[in-house]
């Protein structure tokens, strides 16, 4: 049997009495075929699906993905006429105004919901297999390793594959129940937004509300922003408020920087940055004193943006600032409204994160340095890389000597990529404060984790890292993706299309500093372009900072610069 007749075998399941998307689009025909569309999909078992996948997977480890890609692809095309037959239905219902409308929208969530829970399950199981299958110690790798790393390379594209195109179903239901002439479809949408709906669900709702605009639209908003019980949600929110005036929206934003949850207070400071929110100034200050770590870096950023000081973090001095300066802050604000500065919008999904105005050199007050970028980070991940070409000599480039970690480390004699880094590692983990928590994961063909959690930053914890950094060894290849995965599952954001509900606990690492000195090359994702829309992703509710430090062949990548800057951090090189 061909290998595409195979896969169509085991998944079109429900391409039999579809309608085309065209025959959906009119309004009596769509309630006729609401129930074909929206049959529940019932995806085969796993282990059939894999039954019938292994023999077509590629051989050879993850290494030039577009393979992988097209296999994910072909397991979803049978899929593609349901989901575009769906949200033609949404669309065609969406022009009516009844009773009998609204409730089949209702019943489309129901179904989306339904179906949501099994792929997000499975995703996370494969994403689970996948890292299970990865040996820690950078020997070779089983065939039985490499096989279920190449399945579920397939299958983790696959389910979120299937998990996007039913946000996308629900967007185009919220869309159509925005457009309902009475306007009882804005009234339904509060409810899936402010919470009476699968989390998943909620999501695009709130989204799509954000494209959907209008006053009805803003007020959801505005009450998920503050009100919602999950805390990645009320940031969804405050995100696509995003899409109003910022005169409209100014007040949610300042009143978010008060939230419980770290990342939406996060999103609130970046957005007040990147707005320029001016007339923020004064609740910014008032909350610097009450942050620590890198969230009290954040709002000294955002407050260098707005008045043009930097006092790095130090509270009094911020706070005698506005005692000399509130007026003149207040006037400031007052001219940028009058000048129509805040008569426009920043666009939705537009400011997860807020890229830190550049520094050069190491700076007071900051919690340690590496490779010359500082942080009041008091919860770090360092990714290194230790690939074969790292004991290549490093270039005339090198980092700043001076500055929090100095201590007992001095420059090595030997200029080594791999003695370099081991110099600068030793330099920041000496610095670190005792209240702090960090970990280091060092990568090549594989990863290696120095410890499986956030370790706090005793004396004795500072040793044993010590004495790993000194064992470190060049060896292998360049697998930057599973390695920054990794670093995602250590600090407790999940992965993308998963939903963790109820009460959140705050993540254990918010800092992320990532050292290449070559292309990526191994692992389940090796294009680029293909890793930043993946930890865009993964890092929409997580607010990790990556900082990005290319080296030798990296530095000048565009790929390391657009990696920091995605995701609110500083990107140095050295050549």
């Amino acid at each position: 049997m061909r290998a595409s007749t195979a896969i169509a075998t085991v998944l079109l399941l429900l391409s039999a009495g579809i309608a085309s998307p065209q025959e959906a689009m009119d309004p009596a025909a769509a309630k006729q075929k609401f129930k074909a569309a929206f049959k529940p999909v019932a995806l085969p078992p796993a282990a059939q699906i894999e039954k019938t996948l292994t023999p077509l997977l590629p051989a050879g480890i993850v290494v030039e993905p577009r393979p992988f890609d097209e296999l994910a692809q072909r397991l979803l095309d049978p899929w593609e006429p349901v989901f575009a037959q769906r949200c033609a239905v949404m669309r065609a219902i969406g022009k009516e105004s009844t009773a009998a409308s609204g409730a089949l929208f209702k019943e489309a969530f129901k179904v989306a919901a339904f179906e949501n829970r099994d792929w997000s399950q499975r995703a996370a199981q494969a994403e689970k297999a996948y890292a299970g299958a990865y040996d820690k110690e950078f020997t070779e790798s089983t065939e039985e390793q490499k096989r279920v790393r190449k399945l579920a390379a397939v299958l983790i594209p696959f389910y979120q594959g299937l998990l996007a195109r039913n946000e996308g179903v629900a967007a185009a239901a919220a869309d159509g129940l925005a457009e309902m002439k009475d306007g009882a479809g804005s009234d339904w949408l509060a409810g899936p937004a402010a919470g009476d709906s699968d989390p998943g669900l909620r999501r695009a709702v709130i989204r799509a509300l954000g494209r959907v605009g209008g006053d009805k639209a803003l007020e959801t908003l505005r009450k998920s922003a503050k009100g919602d019980g999950e805390p990645w949600l009320r940031a969804e929110a405050l995100n696509s408020l995003m899409a109003w005036k910022l005169k409209d929206v100014k007040a949610a934003v300042i009143e978010a920087l008060g939230d419980p949850a770290w990342e939406v207070r996060a999103l609130a400071v970046a957005i007040c940055g990147r707005g320029r929110l001016v007339e923020a100034a004064g609740a910014l200050i008032e909350r610097i004193g009450k942050e620590d770590g890198r969230l009290r870096q954040d709002i000294d950023d955002a407050l260098y943006v707005l008045v043009e000081v930097k006092y790095y973090g130090d509270a009094d001095l911020w706070r005698k600032w506005w005692k000399d300066n509130q007026a003149g802050a207040e006037e400031k604000s007052r001219k940028l409204a009058e000048a129509g500065e805040y008569d426009r919008a920043l666009g939705a999904d537009s400011v997860a994160r807020f890229s830190t105005p550049p520094e050069k050199g190491e700076h007071k007050g900051a919690t340690f340095s590496f490779y010359g970028i500082s942080t009041l980070s008091k919860k770090i991940i360092f990714v290194i890389d230790i690939s074969k070409s790292m004991e290549n000599a490093a270039g005339e480039g090198m980092p700043e000597t001076t500055g929090p970690g100095a201590g007992p480390w001095t420059k090595p004699s030997e200029s080594t990529k791999i003695c370099i880094a081991k110099w600068q590692l030793h330099r920041a983990v000496h610095a670190l404060p005792r209240d702090a928590a960090f970990n280091i994961i060092v990568y090549s063909e594989s990863f290696k984790v120095w410890q499986e959690g956030m370790t706090p930053a005793t004396p004795r914890n500072v040793g044993l890292a010590h004495e790993f950094i000194e064992s470190l060894r060049p060896n292998g290849t360049t697998n930057i993706f599973d390695s920054l995965v990794k670093a995602f599952e250590i600090a407790g954001a999940g992965p993308p299309g998963t939903v963790v509900t109820g009460k959140k606990q705050e993540l254990a690492a918010d800092t992320v500093f990532l050292l290449s000195d070559g292309q990526p090359n191994r692992g389940r994702v090796t294009d680029s372009d293909g890793i930043c829309r993946e930890v865009a992703a993964r890092n929409r509710s997580a607010g990790l900072v990556i900082h990005t430090i290319g080296i030798g062949e990296a530095a000048g990548l565009p790929f390391m610069r657009k990696l920091a800057e995605d995701n609110g951090g500083r990107y140095a090189e050295f050549r």
